[in-house]
């Protein structure tokens, strides 16, 4: 039974982070309005300066039991947990982004967009 709850929690970190990467591209495409980014460089420097952030957020994602079994234990809870991961993501990335002030992206918009559809 154990094996198979740890079976599920590499299921589920392996969807976020497939589902943080798509909602990246998603972000992208729709900020600029097409698909002719993916083989540019600033599509490398948007998904190097992401996945630092993303580390994070797979971090808090664990810390606010996004991973355990079952994972809709109270909706309450669930909710709130959301809505505060949600912040911190925001401020992570904010704070990550100020932080870089020689980076050659200042991703504002692609943040939030970012934020709101892996959310």
């Amino acid at each position: 039974m154990n094996r198979k709850k740890n079976f599920l929690k590499v299921i589920l970190v392996i969807g976020d982070i497939a589902l943080m990467y798509l909602a990246l591209l998603a972000t992208l495409a729709v900020r600029y309005n097409d698909f002719s980014f993916l083989p540019g460089l600033k599509t490398k420097i948007f998904l190097y300066h992401f996945s630092f952030i993303y580390i994070i957020w797979l971090f808090l994602l664990y810390i606010f039991d996004f991973y355990e079994m079952p994972p809709l234990k109270k909706t309450y809870d669930f909710f709130r947990n959301l809505i505060v991961f949600l912040l911190f993501a925001g401020t992570i990335g904010i704070a990550y982004f100020y932080l870089q002030p020689q980076s050659l992206i200042s991703p504002k918009t692609i943040l939030a967009l970012n934020i709101s559809l892996f959310a």
